[in-house]
């Protein structure tokens, strides 16, 4: 587990719920690299809620760390 340095706020304008699961992969100097909806754990097929997710996963910040890439999974709830 490594701890996270930022997170953006999630705004949204939408009435729609649902929970977006996306893997996200973060380089040794905490940035995300890489960020990929999964339909496991998520609830939501709605391409509005699942862009913003992915827009949201990679602003992401981790603390810096020895390990080239680590990776792991996001879970963003949507008006639930």
């Amino acid at each position: 587990d490594r701890p996270l340095r930022y997170q953006a706020p999630v705004v949204t304008k939408t009435q729609k719920k649902g929970v977006g699961v996306i893997k996200v992969c973060a380089s040794s100097s905490g940035d995300v690299t890489t960020t990929k909806y999964t339909q496991r754990g998520s609830t939501t097929f709605d391409s509005s809620l699942i862009s913003l997710a992915l827009e949201n996963a990679a602003l992401l910040r981790f603390d810096p760390n020895a390990v080239t890439e680590q990776c792991g999974i996001v879970s963003y709830r949507f008006n639930l």
